[in-house]
């Protein structure tokens, strides 16, 4: 009978006297256990009562070892009567239901009320219990609390009515070349899109977007004279587009959506762009401040969804708008009225739309709840195991265009492949992979129009022992990673990257045959806890396939 601790309190004067008697007038009592206390554990932790070692003991007196009397620690459990052997043995009569030296087994594992905050304990076979939490509420014991509402603010769209303009700053490190992506919607075959110049009157260097008669003009003076640059297709009225516009010192390209693209150039010999106001979408403050030769001469009605300059993408052009006149909020399609259930928020994609969905919810619409997800423990993987789920990628021609997968994990590690599919082949071929690579998530996918793959990386680290959420979709051209709460990262690629054929098999934590050729942190397995994994809103019984070990109490 070792470590156990005999607790008393002296009548005599102490230091904390009058402290005691306070807290034992406050609880109805005159006086602290005289006996001995073998264990004490507070939530699902044992506290060490090893005295005076113990980092759990901050303070104590009148403690001595408990012997002699082995049933004064009272050491049978849920109710057992102790029997003295000796000054050191003891022997526990257990109730009905109840075995064990100190009566600690029962036959009913929901006997000693496990499951916390009001869930329901359900007994299963083999001496287990199910834990079923109420909403919100995870974990094994249904101990981890519901996270604090999160509100998400809804997604602004600029809507310009012919009158209205939005002043950002100057155009950045455009000097030598540039790539500019303007989505837009308009309501008017004619009107001014972008304009940014040199000189306050109009004069010198400038760079234009604008709507001729349905076409869109991609203008720009280098100093020597201009470069008229027109779409090969004309945009459809109250549609969304995407237009990007390239140069490269003198010369240009220019594509609409996914059509064929034109090229020109401006004059020899200068071939560097220089810009000094700020940079107009819609509209202008002062007509006299455009340039004439850029054929602006109307405003823009319609609405911009998005701005992508050099790769820096701008969804809320509101944000960064150093000043703006008349501008209103569009409420139209694809994202009005909202599609999204349980106070999800709509994310547009052109003339699609992606929902950002709140914690415990998901599907295209939000319209799912995942409580059944929490069921499952977490899987620790060790950097060697892998999961493989067949068919959970391609499983229809639709999916070969769009994919949503959703993973909730956690990891102290740098770097490591969570999720991988490809196509059955010894060199890069198509593949849709999900990597922490220099401690940031990072999805890349690839298809076989593209010479590279397309990779989106998230700006924070995940290698904290926290856990995260991560959102990966991708809508043929379109991807999206979400990684929590923070904003999406969003990228297009090339139109030729449309349909992604993989084998259909869905790796997780790793994968045995990697083609050569990739990033060298994807050739290490992931360490670390994975909760769960979502695809295409169908969540993967983690714990139940494949040889994963629980890492529910770590």
């Amino acid at each position: 009978m070792k470590d156990v601790l005999e607790f008393g309190v002296r009548q005599a004067a102490e230091t904390n006297e009058n402290r005691c008697f306070r807290i034992f007038d406050n609880i109805g009592l005159t006086s602290g256990l005289i006996g001995c206390i073998r264990r004490l554990r507070v939530g699902h932790k044992d506290v060490n009562l090893t005295y005076p070692i113990s980092k759990d003991i901050v303070k104590g007196q009148s403690i001595r070892e408990c012997k002699g009397q082995p049933c004064n620690a009272v050491p049978c459990r849920n109710g057992g009567t102790c029997i003295s052997n000796d000054s050191e043995t003891f022997k526990c009569l257990c109730n009905e239901g109840f075995s064990g030296d100190m009566c600690q087994k029962s036959e009913d594992p929901c006997a000693s009320f496990p499951c916390a905050n009001g869930a329901t304990c359900t007994t299963l076979p083999d001496h287990e219990f199910s834990c079923s939490c109420d909403k919100g509420y995870s974990g094994r014991f249904c101990e981890h609390k519901p996270s604090k509402p999160v509100v998400i603010e809804e997604v602004y769209i600029p809507d310009l009515d012919g009158t209205a303009y939005l002043e950002l700053p100057t155009l950045p490190n455009v000097g030598q070349e540039f790539v500019i992506e303007l989505w837009f919607l308009s309501r008017a075959k004619d009107g001014m899109l972008l304009y940014n110049g040199q000189e306050s009157l109009g004069r010198g260097d400038f760079v234009a977007l604008n709507l001729v008669d349905r076409y869109v003009q991609f203008l720009y003076d280098l100093g020597s004279g201009i470069a008229n640059i027109t779409s090969a297709l004309p945009i459809n009225l109250d549609q969304w587009h995407v237009v990007r516009a390239t140069r490269i010192l003198r010369r240009g390209s220019l594509q609409l959506d996914d059509g064929p693209v034109t090229t020109g150039e401006s004059k020899e010999p200068l071939s560097e762009l220089n810009l000094d106001r700020p940079l107009y979408l819609g509209g202008y403050r002062h007509l006299s401040t455009i340039n004439p030769e850029s054929g602006i001469t109307s405003r823009f009605k319609g609405a911009f969804q998005r701005l992508v300059l050099n790769g820096e993408v701008v969804d809320d052009l509101r944000k960064v708008a150093k000043s703006s006149q008349d501008v209103g909020h569009f409420y139209g399609p694809p994202c009005g009225p909202n599609p999204c259930h349980n106070g999800g928020m709509c994310l547009p994609q052109l003339n699609n739309f992606h929902c950002k969905c709140p914690v415990a919810y998901t599907g295209l619409w939000c319209e799912k709840y995942i409580e059944n997800v929490s069921i499952d423990e977490p899987i620790m993987f060790d950097g060697k195991i892998f999961l493989k789920f067949p068919n959970k990628i391609i499983s229809s021609t639709y999916s070969e265009g769009h994919n949503r997968i959703e993973v909730t994990f956690r990891t102290e590690a740098s770097d490591g492949l969570l999720l991988w599919s490809h196509e059955d082949l010894p060199t890069i071929g198509d593949f849709l992979a999900l990597a922490i690579v220099d401690t940031f998530l990072e999805v890349s996918f690839n298809s076989a129009g593209n010479r590279e793959p397309l990779t989106i990386r998230h700006t924070s680290s995940v290698n904290n022992g926290q856990w995260h959420r991560a959102v990966v979709d991708r809508n043929n051209r379109h991807g999206m990673l979400q990684v929590d709460d923070d904003t999406p990262a969003v990228v297009t690629s090339t139109p030729e990257t449309k349909h992604i054929n993989t084998d259909g098999v869905l790796w997780i934590g790793g994968c045995s045959n990697l083609p050569v050729g990739l990033p060298s942190a994807y050739y290490k397995g992931f360490i670390g806890c994975i909760h769960s994994v979502i695809v295409d809103g169908e969540a993967l019984k983690i714990a139940t396939h494949g040889t994963g070990q629980s890492c529910a109490h770590t």
